[in-house]
């Protein structure tokens, strides 16, 4: 540590290493908290998903704003069938704007690719908002 710290340029390094993970860890606490204020499930269901509330793919198509630079959004994506407004999480989406790809197409399986299982259980939950219309499919990825 001494050599470290007798070395300018070497503790501007250790400085701008210790802001930096100041700086993860407020974003990753940040990104928590808007996690847990995301729409809520509004019934217990198995997947959060209120009963009942259906959309069609049109209704799906209508919400794939999703702009990073005025961070204005309107994004819903599907999973599994379920309906999810995204709205609340994707500006602090990990992976960034790579959120954005999902708009108006089933994300389902690059959903399950990227994300460990405590996601499906704890997050989609609280973002569910219903289910996709029997017998309407999403269109596939470009």
């Amino acid at each position: 540590f001494t050599v470290i710290m007798s070395d300018p340029s070497r503790r501007r390094l250790l400085i701008v290493l210790i802001f930096m993970g100041f700086l993860y860890v407020y974003w990753a606490n940040k990104a928590s908290l808007a996690a847990s204020e995301a729409v809520p499930p509004t019934i217990d269901s198995p997947l959060g998903c209120p009963e009942g509330v259906e959309f069609t793919v049109a209704e799906v198509l209508q919400h794939t704003k999703c702009q990073f630079v005025d961070g204005e959004f309107d994004l819903w994506l599907v999973i599994d069938g379920n309906v999810h407004n995204v709205n609340n999480w994707a500006m602090y989406h990990p992976g960034g704007g790579i959120i954005c790809s999902g708009a108006g197409i089933d994300v389902t399986d690059i959903f399950k690719k990227y994300h460990q299982e405590w996601v499906f259980k704890e997050a989609l939950p609280k973002w569910c908002i219903g289910k996709l219309k029997e017998g309407e499919l999403m269109p596939p990825k470009a």
